[in-house]
């Protein structure tokens, strides 16, 4: 359980090292006025990261609900982590 959270947790920063090390190979940044190159890859990298991270954060919340399904109710620490792990990866 741990482990998804730290992985949701350290996949925002990597991925923004993987964008900014792009931007650096393909000449970096000069100073003057905004590239909107730069500008719209930045963009669809956050809308990619959303499109994935909400999807799959649901599905991990859902099988970690299924894993801890007793009865009619889930039990309440697998209640709180599933909404944990779930919350974690919408912070990016």
């Amino acid at each position: 359980m741990m482990r998804i959270i730290w992985l949701n947790v350290l996949l925002g920063p990597i991925v923004f090292l993987i964008a900014i090390g792009i931007i650096f190979a393909k000449g970096g940044l000069q100073s003057g006025p905004a590239d909107t190159h730069l500008i719209e890859l930045l963009f669809y990298v956050s809308l990619r990261m959303l499109g994935v991270l909400v999807p799959a954060g649901y599905f991990i919340r859902m099988t970690i609900y299924k894993m801890n399904w007793q009865g009619n109710a889930i039990k309440p620490v697998a209640y709180l982590n599933a909404n944990t792990t779930l919350l974690s990866g919408f912070s990016k």
